[in-house]
């Protein structure tokens, strides 16, 4: 009875050699895989999770970034300190008969966006970099204390007048930024009503746009 059984085993096994052969290489490798998903988890689970920030979330931050009062300097009125970068000390003032009384001045890599309020032929007037200013100088840059004009391919300096105290009774209107908020100082008594006026409508209009910025 063994022998028979033995002999049908052995004939069973000479007739399905080929599908015995494919399931069992079919085993070492699911076998194989497993152990290699495992160590691949393992290795995961020690390092911990590392957050990805995907270009779409990266992008939404930055186009959600808005201008801060932070990234101007305002300033309004008479230079009490006069201090001029090392950078354009060699630069020659100018010899233009104008005035500033104001800087808006972009700390941030777009200056385009910087501009001064400069009196010329009795009139004050807000410009840009690039327009045109009386005497046929042309304004290239904004500072703190001081804006660069260019005239006849030359660059000058025009700085705030030096604060003075005399009968003339100089005017000035000193707008700076102290944690955010302006503090106005109004012009003085000499000064006309008309230009007060207008000057500090454009005042207002800056610090209504800086805080929406905000």
């Amino acid at each position: 009875m063994k022998t028979e059984v033995i002999s049908s085993s052995i004939k069973w096994a000479k007739k399905h050699k080929r599908p015995l052969i494919t399931v069992a290489l079919c085993s070492t490798m699911l076998v194989m895989l497993g152990a290699q998903l495992y160590r691949i988890y393992d290795e995961i689970d020690r390092r911990g999770n590392i957050p990805v920030l995907d270009g779409t979330a990266s992008s939404s931050i930055s186009s959600e970034k808005k201008l801060k009062p932070s990234d101007f300097q305002l300033l309004f009125g008479f230079n009490e300190r006069n201090d001029i970068p090392n950078a354009t000390i060699d630069i020659p003032k100018t010899k233009l008969n104008l005035t500033l009384h104001g800087s808006l001045a972009n700390l941030q890599q777009d200056k385009s966006e910087s501009s001064a309020i400069i009196q010329g032929s009795n009139q004050e007037k807000l410009y840009r970099i690039g327009d045109n200013l009386p005497g046929g100088a042309i304004l290239t840059e904004v500072h703190a204390d001081h804006v660069i004009l260019k005239r006849n391919g030359q660059l000058e300096i025009l700085a705030f007048p030096d604060f003075t105290k005399g009968e003339n009774g100089l005017s000035s209107v000193d707008v700076q930024e102290n944690e955010q908020y302006l503090d106005v100082r109004t012009r003085s008594e000499h000064a006309t009503q008309a230009d007060s006026g207008s000057l500090e409508e454009r005042m207002s209009k800056l610090r209504e746009q800086l805080q929406q910025d905000n």
